[in-house]
């Protein structure tokens, strides 16, 4: 199996938090330089002007580092785990009820409490109200994808849901699906206005909504009328790729259906704000709901022997 450069987390020697740690270190050190040099010899002046500088150096470094803190938000991911759970266990007990030709609930309504968990624990991890969807591969031959469920919430107001959609006319799902940017784990976008705006990126919804335009201003190019209600987005495969598989293939290869990986469709996260998703976190948290939703999927299929959702 050959797996992307970036298909698992890599270890960052060099941070924003081990830059902070090391300026505090510094700063420490000069403190006790100061303390075993001739600070008794400076003029008074000279001395208000030393102690002063440190309290201001250490404190704007205190300032980065709640700064750096806050921004990621990782205590917050502390509160996923709840989440993690009550969607592994439904998923667990719904199998186990269908495996022991026990009554079970529908999948419609198992596929609502995993999608409402997963939008309310992005939710709370961002700070800003998040929208979830799960994409189904309606047809994989011709690409074609339909979106299977929602959230209660974003589902009165989804956009663009009307008409085909097809992977190669989306670029989430299309890089995804042949790593065209080196990864086909995920893909996350924290600004699409920006990306449309340099022609990187694309969207059936479009053809619902209404495609956005862009004014250049004082040699700004500034994008509106954008009518979809997501500025940011991760999505994620519901899928599992075999070690007799090698994907994504290589360019101008069409591979076999057996030698492709078991692709039952996406899992979309999304949100109106920009700049909310954070790296290595927020994407390794959606690869884990979405291999639960293969499993849940798979299980559903080897029970009853058919498809869990609308798949032809």
């Amino acid at each position: 199996m050959v797996r992307q450069p970036d298909s698992s987390p890599k270890f960052s020697p060099w941070t924003a938090e081990r830059a902070i740690n090391l300026l505090g270190a510094v700063a420490g050190i000069v403190g006790l330089i100061l303390v075993f040099t001739k600070y008794d010899d400076l003029t008074k002046d000279e001395k208000s002007l030393v102690v002063f500088t440190y309290l201001v150096v250490n404190i704007l470094i205190l300032l980065a580092w709640i700064y750096s803190l806050t921004r990621k938000r990782l205590d917050k991911y502390a509160q996923t785990l709840f989440y993690i759970h009550f969607v592994n266990h439904i998923i667990r007990d719904h199998l186990a009820d269908l495996s022991d030709d026990r009554k079970a609930a529908s999948l419609t309504e198992i596929l609502r409490d995993c999608v409402d968990a997963i939008a309310t624990c992005y939710s709370i991890i961002t700070g800003r109200m998040c929208r979830v969807s799960i994409k189904e591969i309606k047809n994989l031959s011709q690409g074609q994808i339909i979106t299977a469920m929602r959230d209660t919430i974003s589902a009165k107001r989804a956009a663009g849901d009307d008409g085909e959609h097809f992977i190669s006319e989306n670029t989430d799902f299309e890089n995804i699906w042949t790593a065209r940017e080196g990864c086909s784990r995920y893909f996350r976008s924290n600004n699409l206005k920006r990306d449309w705006k340099n022609h990187q990126y694309k969207n059936s919804s479009f053809k619902a909504v209404g495609l956005p335009s862009a004014f250049t201003f004082a040699g700004f190019t500034i994008v509106h009328k954008w009518r979809l209600p997501y500025v940011s987005t991760i999505v994620f495969p519901i899928r599992y790729i075999s070690d007799r598989v090698v994907w994504p293939p290589t360019t101008g290869q069409t591979p076999a259906e057996n030698e492709r990986p078991d692709l039952w469709g996406f899992l979309c996260v999304d949100c109106g704000s920009p700049r909310v998703f954070s790296l290595p976190y927020a994407v390794e948290l959606g690869g884990s709901f979405a291999d639960a939703l293969y499993v849940l999927f798979t299980g559903v299929n080897q029970t009853r022997g058919h498809r869990p959702v609308r798949r032809e």
